[in-house]
């Protein structure tokens, strides 16, 4: 499901980003579904067309506020990333582990895997391929699972229930202090909560798409 972050410039005009499933930015429209903007990309962020009406730096990760300065350098937070050369332009602050021989060359993205993962930090790769509940199950710090609607969810069950299941009720406090300081709304994580152990029953409680980087209370 395409995601769309939604723009308001000065002059009250509205631009809407399209994102590929790794958060690069394939299109800009404008309010009228005009094309103003449109990207293709390889596995490893190099722009191989592109058309641009107006300016942006959001491209390669652009969901994630990756950004892409003048001379064509992703600025990744942690270090700048080349897309021309398919590297970092800086060591990697980790020197890797010799049980993992790909990560011991500092210097490649995601160990060699553009496909499968990406680097939104500039140190650790993510991927765009486990599951909500892999990741959950097995306490993995480098997910991003997304949440949409479930089309076979009926909605049937009262929605007090969602507030009175023992896993969400026992951990309130933490889950409103979790939202609050990662700004997500404590529902969508009270939703995800009953959601891994209910087998996907409440999905259809919210009705958009967003992605969300895994953490732990």
């Amino acid at each position: 499901m395409v995601m769309v972050w939604l723009m308001l410039l000065c002059q009250w005009t509205m631009e809407i980003y399209l994102y590929d499933y790794k958060g690069s930015t394939t299109a800009i429209v404008n309010e009228n579904g005009d094309i103003l903007n449109a990207y293709i990309y390889s596995a490893y962020g190099k722009v191989l067309g592109s058309r641009e009406s107006v300016e942006n730096s959001y491209k390669y990760l652009g969901q994630y506020g990756v950004i892409t300065d003048s001379d064509n350098l992703i600025y990744v937070r942690a270090r700048y990333y080349s897309p021309d050369l398919g590297r970092w332009t800086q060591l990697d602050a980790k020197r890797g582990a010799i049980t993992n021989p790909l990560s011991l060359n500092r210097y490649a993205l995601n160990e060699g895997d553009g496909v499968n993962y990406i680097d939104i930090n500039g140190f650790d790769r993510v991927s765009n391929n486990l599951s909500r509940k892999e990741c959950i199950q097995k306490k993995r710090r480098d997910c991003l699972f997304k949440v949409s609607d479930n089309n076979k969810a009926d909605g049937s069950e009262p929605l007090y229930e969602l507030s009175m299941f023992s896993s969400v009720k026992d951990n309130i406090s933490y889950i409103n202090e979790a939202g609050k300081k990662y700004g997500i709304e404590p529902n969508l994580i009270k939703s995800i909560i009953y959601m891994e152990t209910t087998h996907g029953y409440y999905d259809k409680l919210f009705l958009f798409s967003i992605s969300i980087k895994v953490f732990y209370l």
